[in-house]
């Protein structure tokens, strides 16, 4: 007994407070007890100077336990989100434009189906304007079923781009949402074409009216097909290719907006000099002001 106290490779027990309590309290009952044999209490005291008796925890566990540690004490108060979750959440919020572009896809096989060479068409359109007079008269100024399921497909594109770029902007994302933003592409655009048609029959230049609706027709529909991919990435790439897309978008966007205006303006330029108040007419009236009341609508609705 002497010699196992002055035992020099004694290893202290590191095992639970709680264990050890339980183990003193027992050794205690045991000491109060009379009838305890040396032989029950030489045990209990070898169970408690056991150096393999340790209790520890993993040290996978102790660095999770650290760096979720760090996390919260870096991130300011009210503002601990992991950014797995937030990546989760966006993707799930990502998953019904699937069915969008699911949809579009079908919509442009059957386009593809019902003739091969319309999508050469309108792009050797965009860039000949006497080959686009010749296809506005083939297809009756674009109100035909194939220029109407090209024009659901860009409006579908529109509507998919404007989300994607206010949920990475302004973080607004969601199904309803997503319908907010349907709704008004496909109400601006139905206004501006029943606005153009209304032009046309009151004012004495319906076939400039017609012509330039047909031009709209057009170019949202090339536009619509180069925006499919540019939703792709923009939806379920990284956050730097995203950012590529994105600019990449707008940079589509801005510049055939800028080219239709400008063909239209051409086409039209006599009228545009005889008639420079009905001109400026149409230009609040179906091209800054939708801007401006979409903006309007879309701020008044997501602040709420």
């Amino acid at each position: 007994m002497f010699g196992q106290d002055e035992n020099p490779f004694d290893i202290q027990s590191r095992i639970g407070t709680v264990v050890e309590d339980s183990l003193t309290q027992t050794s205690d009952s045991f000491s109060l007890d009379k009838h305890v044999s040396f032989v029950e209490r030489r045990q209990l005291e070898m169970i408690e100077e056991n150096p393999f008796n340790v209790s520890h925890i993993p040290v996978k566990k102790i660095n999770k336990i650290a760096e979720v540690k760090s996390d919260q004490i870096d991130s300011p108060p009210g503002k601990n989100i992991n950014k797995d979750l937030l990546t989760k959440s966006n993707t799930r919020n990502a998953k019904f434009l699937f069915w969008f572009f699911l949809i579009q896809l079908l919509l442009l096989t059957s386009v593809l189906g019902i003739n091969r060479e319309f999508i050469k068409k309108i792009n050797r359109s965009i860039s000949n304007d006497n080959f686009a007079k010749l296809v506005s008269r083939d297809y009756n100024g674009g109100f035909n079923a194939l220029f109407v399921i090209m024009y659901v497909i860009f409006i579908i594109s529109l509507s998919i781009f404007i989300y994607l770029a206010a949920r990475h902007y302004v973080g607004i994302s969601g199904f309803s949402k997503f319908l907010v933003f349907l709704l008004s592409v496909s109400g601006i655009y139905l206004f501006r074409h029943i606005f153009l048609g209304f032009q046309g029959f009151v004012f004495p230049f319906s076939k400039t009216t017609s012509y330039y609706n047909f031009m709209i027709i057009l170019f949202n529909s090339y536009l619509g097909l180069l925006l499919i991919p540019v939703n792709l990435t923009l939806a379920y790439s990284p956050e730097g290719i995203a950012n590529i897309s994105l600019y990449i978008g707008m940079g589509l966007i801005i510049v055939l907006y800028l080219l239709r205006f400008l063909r239209g303006s051409l086409h039209a330029y006599t009228f545009i000099s005889n008639h420079l108040f009905h001109f400026f007419l149409y230009l609040c009236t179906c091209e800054i002001a939708p801007i401006f009341i979409l903006v309007r609508f879309l701020s008044n609705s997501f602040s709420n």
